[in-house]
């Protein structure tokens, strides 16, 4: 590796550190209703501890945690954790074993063990919310065992400490040749300072046999004099010195060599050590995860490919296209060789940056209207996301090739959809397309063209690349705040009908319950038993996703000018085009697209006084966040619509 790709490296590694280290550290997480969601398991699950050896003497302590569900035979959480592994740290732990564990489907234990008295103390209100008993026992057997043996296994792979009077000349000379780099672990560690991070570790492999000699994890980011003292270290396991060490870490030869030199070994540094990082990428590759889809792994993808992809998704995540469309509006995507797509800019309407790409144009609109899945389409997402969102073999590849990432939180992952397969990585070829879309979608959006053909680059798209508006979509998308029912003749039946903002037509249709009872519901389709009048007692209620039902009268609690305060305020601050209002009993709930973003709630009849929330997207939590104390309606409305799809609104906390 060139000393300009180890500094690109290096500046990777610190970018990711300090980001983690100046967000501030988050309480114990507590999703609730995300637990309740999950089934019950007629099972106990043990949660154990194991203090880890330290490798010299004023290292922080390191502990290994573990959760299994003995019964079933499964590991549902495995890490380290470094420093006091307080009830806080444990439990951010605990949630994974929950939500997202590593053998068995997300799920909550009858019974849950666990070793010290202050986690049951700390979490006895939450786990007796989500009905799980708890008790403790310190030393849970067999968890404690499995932890036991992955301390003794971790302590006899250590290598020996050096002694201060340590020469290397002192050790038999071989005919070996090694290899010695860095290594960023795929593994997630708890660290009390940084948050989670991904430690580094000493690669010493021998270039003929192959065998890793040493794949020692050490602490902090990569330092040159750390590779000096693991091949000494090294050598006194072997009790030989080798002929020959190999490098390509630029700034590790100048340290290593005149050590080496002086141990009458050679020194080379070479660009690329071939036989180690197929190595590094093997090891990278066997910690993928569920849902993580690598782009090395897709069909006749090679590193050339991949890298004009990174540079196109850097491009396309610093240009933030998704703040010049006003929603969710798809655009006909034609790319040379490649025949046409529908691609829709994501963002604006949604905390998911990124882009959707449809076979055809219906099937985008399908996906809009909520019509579909993405388990029924045939088509890719890009999304943006920290670091964790992608595979790590991508990772790996990314930080040795010195690829861009635009931001710590603008890592991009690709999925491939097709009906009846799970997701799955691009191909070459579709991965080259996607490429294009990211590149040119940027400029097209910021402009007014309705129609725009790129021309292939050298630094741009590889293919000419033609986009195209749908009529009257770019500056005129067609949306109503809410459509009024209206009478209409429909094969010769005056029929109720309901236009819905998406403009799709809706006819009201009456069927029968089992018992034989009316009922009545909206379709789309224009024939059946048709409705000539809403029915005594009824009203038609749209969902923000512009869905239409025929529902029972709801109690007034909140007035129409109520509702109007809020709508002018959108309007005011010119989000009309991304934004709408729904009220649910005493609350005025305002979406941007089909997500909700702020809750004004009716906290004094009297007086007309309000409290304002923000819908709050935080790690796994999903729920409502309280802003300010209670104000009349129209103050918050002016304080807070202005925020929606802006940067602005993830400050409001």
């Amino acid at each position: 590796m060139s000393r300009k790709k180890k500094r690109q490296r290096n500046r990777a590694a610190k970018r990711h550190s300090a980001s983690a280290a100046q967000k501030p550290r988050k309480a114990a997480a507590s999703p609730l209703q995300q637990l309740l969601d999950l089934p019950r398991q007629n099972a106990s699950w043990q949660v154990g501890l194991r203090k880890l050896d330290s490798e010299q003497s004023g290292d922080e302590p390191c502990w290994a945690l573990g959760v299994a569900d003995v019964e079933g035979k499964q590991m549902r959480c495995l890490t380290v954790i470094e420093g006091n592994p307080t009830p806080d740290r444990v439990w951010r732990e605990m949630l994974t074993a929950f939500l997202q564990p590593i053998d068995g489907k997300p799920q909550r234990p009858q019974r849950l063990e666990v070793p010290r008295p202050e986690y049951r103390q700390a979490w006895d209100k939450l786990l007796d919310e989500i009905s799980v008993e708890c008790c403790v026992n310190d030393k849970p057997q067999p968890v404690s065992q499995l932890l036991e043996g992955m301390a003794n296994l971790v302590a006899a792979k250590r290598l020996p400490r050096l002694a201060d009077d340590f020469n290397a000349c002192d050790l038999p000379p071989s005919d070996a040749t090694w290899q010695i780099d860095f290594f960023h672990q795929p593994v997630i560690i708890t660290n009390e300072e940084a948050g989670v991070e991904r430690p580094w570790s000493v690669l010493v492999m021998d270039k003929s046999s192959g065998d890793v000699l040493c794949s020692e994890m050490i602490p902090g980011e990569p330092a040159a004099e750390r590779l000096w003292e693991y091949a000494a270290r090294v050598m006194l396991q072997v009790s030989s010195r080798p002929r020959r060490i190999e490098i390509s870490d630029s700034d590790g030869y100048d340290f290593l060599r005149p050590w080496l030199t002086a141990a009458e070994v050679d020194c080379v540094l070479l660009d690329e050590l071939p036989e180690l990082h197929s190595f590094c990428l093997r090891m990278a590759s066997s910690h993928g995860g569920p849902g993580k889809c690598a782009l090395a792994d897709g069909q006749d993808v090679n590193r050339d490919g991949m890298e004009s992809f990174y540079y196109a998704a850097a491009r396309y995540f610093k240009k933030a296209p998704w703040k010049d469309v006003p929603g969710e509006i798809p655009i006909e995507i034609e790319v040379a060789g490649f025949g046409t797509r529908c691609a829709i800019v994501l963002g604006r309407t949604g905390v998911t940056l990124g882009l959707a790409v449809h076979e055809s144009w219906q099937d985008a609109v399908d996906m809009i209207s909520g019509r579909t899945s993405w388990s029924e389409l045939s088509g890719f997402v890009v999304i943006f996301e920290e670091e964790a969102v992608l595979a790590p073999a991508d990772i790996y590849l990314v930080e040795r090739h010195g690829w861009p990432i635009a931001s710590p939180e603008a890592y991009p992952a690709v999925m491939r959809f097709r009906p009846g397969y799970e997701p799955g990585s691009p191909t070459a070829d579709e991965l080259e397309f996607l490429a294009a879309c990211l590149d040119c979608l940027p400029d097209f959006v910021a402009g007014d063209a309705q129609t725009k053909t790129y021309p292939p680059s050298e630094n741009g798209a590889p293919r000419e690349t033609r986009l195209s508006w749908a009529p009257g979509s770019r500056r005129n998308p067609p949306r109503r705040e809410r459509s009024e029912a209206r009478s209409g003749r429909v094969s010769g039946q005056v029929a109720v009908q309901h236009v819905n903002r998406k403009d799709d037509t809706y006819y009201l249709h009456q069927g029968r319950t089992k018992t034989g009872k009316p009922k009545y519901f909206f379709s789309r389709k224009s024939d059946g038993e048709l409705c000539q009048q809403l029915p005594a007692g009824f009203e038609i209620y749209e969902n923000p996703r512009g869905q239409v039902y025929c529902r029972r009268i709801q109690p007034k609690l909140i007035t129409e000018q109520e509702i109007e305060i809020v709508r002018k305020a959108i309007r005011d601050c010119g989000k009309q085009f991304c934004a709408g209002v729904d009220v649910k009993g005493k609350d005025i709930i305002v979406h941007e697209g089909e997500h909700p973003c702020f809750r004004f709630s009716l906290c004094d009849d009297d007086k007309r006084l309000f409290e304002a929330s923000r819908w709050c997207y935080l790690g796994s939590i999903d729920d409502w966040f309280p802003l300010c104390s209670i104000k009349p309606l129209s103050q918050l409305a002016k304080d807070y619509c202005r925020h929606i799809g802006e940067e602005s609104f993830y400050d409001l906390m």
